[in-house]
């Protein structure tokens, strides 16, 4: 039985996919507005979970 395996295509396909995911994670930056916004409504409603009492 011969293999048809051949070393280089694999590294080559390895090396292509980690090139794509470093280009794919620099299209989403950072949104400073989204992030400030949702740790305050998070912080808001964690104090009115902690203030309020349960009935």
């Amino acid at each position: 039985m011969q293999s048809n395996y051949v070393k280089e295509l694999s590294v080559k396909t390895y090396q292509e996919a980690i090139e794509r995911e470093v280009v794919k994670s620099k299209v989403r930056p950072f949104h400073a507005p989204s992030f400030f916004s949702g740790a305050l409504l998070s912080m808001a409603v964690m104090g009115l979970l902690v203030v309020t009492p349960i009935l």
